[in-house]
């Protein structure tokens, strides 16, 4: 799948901030 870099870096970002929400 071909993305760009800010679209990547939306969803790096989002998978982040999901992941922390999870452990907490």
């Amino acid at each position: 799948m071909a993305c760009n870099r800010k679209i990547c870096e939306l969803i790096n970002r989002s998978n982040l901030i999901n992941l922390i929400n999870k452990k907490i």
